[in-house]
């Protein structure tokens, strides 16, 4: 993906990309439900996949919106930090 791409905000009901993070929402591979990914620019695997709200038919995923987006972000950015401290933590006491 080339920086320009990475740098265009996409808000769609399943994809939304913007402040470096894009989120996509997919199928639970386990059960019948939905997950999100959240993905940091840049990077091919996502840093974080939790369980996605299903939508008011009970079969579709709930359509991403601004605020469940800006959620996402602080909540896998704030994972990605602990993370970083843990394994920083950990190399320190080797």
């Amino acid at each position: 993906m080339s920086d320009e791409q990475q740098d265009e905000s996409i808000r769609q009901p399943r994809l939304w990309r913007d402040n470096g993070w894009t989120a996509q929402v997919i199928k639970n591979e386990d059960d019948d439900g939905w997950a999100v990914a959240m993905t940091p620019d840049g990077q091919a695997e996502p840093a974080l996949v939790g369980p996605w709200t299903m939508g008011r038919d009970k079969k579709n995923p709930k359509p991403l919106d601004t605020a469940a987006f800006q959620t996402l972000v602080k909540t896998a950015s704030e994972f990605v930090r602990r993370s970083e401290q843990q394994l920083h933590a950990a190399l320190h006491r080797t």
